[in-house]
């Protein structure tokens, strides 16, 4: 029989030539056949036609047969919204007004609203997930409502730019209780402190018919749910259905309660309510038989669907299956079966369409062969999205042409050399970023991220030069005099991570941090003992530039003085190296050319600017000096082919850069402008905003409009 299911499947006979008692005879006055190149453009002509067919008949009622394993109600739903200028919040098919569809593939568990109450039930845990409770603070299911939310906005801040990704629920409310603070939630501690004492039991395990019943008086607090609704009906069910297996799981802790409840909610289907005021229905090919249309649209009816291919069950024999007619067993079968749907479906709607596309990627399909004797009819023209008359949802743009400049009104004292890089690399990022206060909100991840060991390396690098501060130091010094001062510069950068992340840097995560600092560090000194000699002048050197309407802050890590008595600019990064771009018209960074032109001759001849890049695959130093014999791997100005000219005249040119970029920002320059384009915007947290994107498909979609 394994054999016999085997030489069946593989050999597939041509169904077109088979005949059936009940063969479907198409009316060619009701039923048309058309034909597209591919889904996307069948899926556009299909929804255009059904939107049409609502506006001139409120009445109308209008099928569309789809195949929901291949996702077709998700790409329906986002062409309606596309051709009727509208965007849904919720980004679920099953919450976009346009039609009705009845098989769904998310599970209970994935719907907003309940995936927000299990939110809420995880503050029993012992340690919460951060970002998780950041989600909590922007919502407006809290019983809360909008009391407190600007506090909630800065606590949120707090959070990711301070916090772990992982804390613990006592832990916050110390930090919202803090008096004076713009974080300060008085309010939101209360209702926490409810819900915490609510689940203060005198045993830790449980029935799980307790532990609904402890859920639903949380979340009652919480005020959860706003309004009731059909999800929120499959919720009480499910907790009954969980309740109802107390005798079979026996008692669990609030981690297993948690645990079942979650994977009985993803075993859930979300059941879908059938909106008699949507003209709309998108159906499955068995749906449809249940309802009448006025008009149908069957999409993909091709050879593969139309009749279905077999699926034989695999445990049973074949041949007994045939003999006794089990569904999906034999081509025959299906054959006949599929004659009767489409006989029925004719005879109740008034306008039949079945349509079909000719390639999938690279591979052709072929139409239905019970479509073939069908004649095609001319592909209608689908033209432009944004053109339909009357859409559902309209939605009335307004245009507004921007302003090029917005000039600066008041001194700007925040930003420091960041503000000069951003409007060199793209004028509209220095001003949300500098002018408005946009940023993307921080992520939170598991550990410390770069910006904590940048930070915590950037400290001892500072404490280590200070204790070498000459290099014959380093020279006459032993290596057990070395190892010495690099773990006492290490310890104050271990102190600063234990206190913003005390939950982090336990004794072990310590001690794997001390070791990288310690390799760092003493790869470090290596490298300061092939420079020339040197002095470390000055560390952490605090400066002010005061330039117009601008008074930006900085500092510099260090200042080297050389033999002859000339002074060297360097800033440490711990990132990996990058091309600064110091010899282009609008450089990368202009954080050396600031430094320079703020320092300027006031502590002495300056001879050279430096990025000290200190990571574990190298250390080196990359800047432009016309020395000679700093280190080997700085070549002089006069080697250097992107550049000609000497230090002098690159800090003159320097100096011209900054100041016009400081121009222009004064001005208040807005313009979307990436100085190298796509790689500008690549890192770039503000596209959004800026809606570069966006602008690049207007100018695409003119220029195609252009003869």
């Amino acid at each position: 029989d394994v054999i016999e299911l085997s030489y069946h499947t593989r050999n597939t006979p041509d169904i077109s030539s088979k005949t059936t008692p009940n063969e479907w005879q198409p009316n060619l006055n009701s039923v048309k056949r058309l034909q597209f190149p591919n889904l996307d453009t069948e899926i556009r002509a299909c929804v255009r036609y059904s939107l049409e067919r609502v506006r001139v008949n409120e009445t109308e009622h209008v099928g569309i047969i789809i195949d929901h394993e291949k996702e077709h109600d998700f790409l329906f739903w986002k062409e309606f919204n596309r051709q009727t200028s509208h965007r849904n919040n919720d980004l679920s098919p099953t919450k976009a007004q346009y039609f009705n569809t009845f098989s769904s593939a998310q599970s209970l568990a994935d719907v907003k609203s309940i995936e927000l109450a299990l939110s809420f039930l995880e503050l029993n845990q012992t340690r919460i997930e951060t970002q998780k409770f950041c989600h909590l603070l922007q919502c407006h299911q809290f019983a809360l409502g909008d009391k407190e939310l600007s506090a909630r906005i800065s606590l949120e801040l707090l959070l990711r730019n301070n916090f772990s990704s992982t804390t613990r629920l006592g832990h916050l409310q110390s930090v919202m209780q803090r008096e004076g603070k713009p974080y300060y939630c008085p309010h939101l501690s209360t209702l926490l402190t409810k819900f915490s004492e609510l689940s203060r039991r005198p045993r830790e395990f449980l029935s799980l018919s307790a532990w609904a019943e402890l859920f639903t008086r949380q979340l009652e607090l919480i005020g959860w749910p706003r309004f009731e609704s059909e999800d929120y009906l499959q919720w009480q069910k499910s907790l009954y259905q969980l309740s109802s297996t107390s005798a079979i799981v026996g008692e669990l802790d609030i981690t297993g309660a948690l645990r079942q409840l979650r994977s009985l909610l993803y075993q859930t289907p979300r059941r879908i309510v059938f909106n008699d005021e949507l003209q709309i229905s998108l159906v499955s090919l068995d749906e449809a038989l249940d309802f009448d249309f006025d008009s149908l649209w069957f999409i993909s009816a091709d050879d593969q669907r139309l009749p279905c291919s077999i699926s034989p069950d695999t445990f049973l024999p074949l041949s007994i299956q045939q003999e006794y007619g089990m569904p999906r067993s034999s081509y025959k079968l299906q054959l006949e079966q599929a004659n009767l749907i489409l006989t029925r479906l004719q005879r109740n709607t008034h306008e039949f369409i079945l349509s079909h596309h000719k390639y999938e990627g690279d591979l052709e399909i072929r139409p239905s062969p019970l479509s073939r004797t069908i004649p095609l009819s001319p592909v209608p023209d689908i033209g432009s999205t944004n053109n339909l008359t009357n859409p559902l949802n309209p939605v009335e743009f307004e245009y507004v042409q921007e302003p090029l400049c917005l000039p600066l009104t008041s001194v700007i004292g925040t930003g420091g050399t960041s503000l000069l890089s951003n409007q060199s690399n793209c004028p509209f990022k220095a001003f949300a970023t500098h002018r408005l206060g946009a940023q993307k909100l921080p992520n939170l991840q598991p550990g410390l991220d770069a910006m904590n060991r940048g930070s915590a390396l950037h400290l001892a690098l500072e404490k280590l030069s200070t204790k070498f501060n000459h290099q014959e130091k380093i020279l006459e010094s032993s290596a057990v005099i070395r190892q010495k001062f690099i773990d006492e510069s290490i310890e104050p950068a271990i102190e600063q991570m234990h206190k913003q992340h005390p939950d982090v840097m336990t004794p072990t995560f310590s001690n794997l941090e001390r070791i990288r600092l310690s390799n760092l560090l003493n790869s470090f000194l290596e490298f300061e003992l092939s420079r020339s000699p040197f002095l470390v002048h000055e560390t952490e050197q605090q400066i002010t530039w005061d330039h117009s309407l601008l008074s930006l802050n900085f500092r510099v890590d260090r200042i080297d003085k050389l033999n002859d008595g000339s002074l060297v600019l360097i800033d440490y990064k711990s990132g990996k190296k990058s091309s600064y771009r110091w010899f282009d018209d609008r450089p990368d960074d202009l954080q050396l050319p600031l430094y320079q032109l703020a320092i300027g001759s006031n502590i002495g001849h300056i001879s050279g600017a430096f990025i000290y890049q200190v990571n574990i695959e190298e250390v080196t130093l990359a800047g432009a000096t016309d020395k000679e014999d700093l280190h080997p791997d700085i070549k002089p100005l006069a080697q250097v082919r992107l550049f000609d000219g000497t230090w002098t005249d690159l800090q003159e040119r320097w100096n011209i850069i900054v100041l016009a970029i400081a121009a222009e920002f004064e001005k208040g320059l807005l313009a979307v402008a990436p100085t190298r384009g796509n790689q500008t915007c690549q890192y770039c947290d503000l596209s959004s905003l800026c809606r570069i994107n966006d602008q690049k498909n207007l100018l695409d979609k003119q220029d195609e409009l252009t003869p």
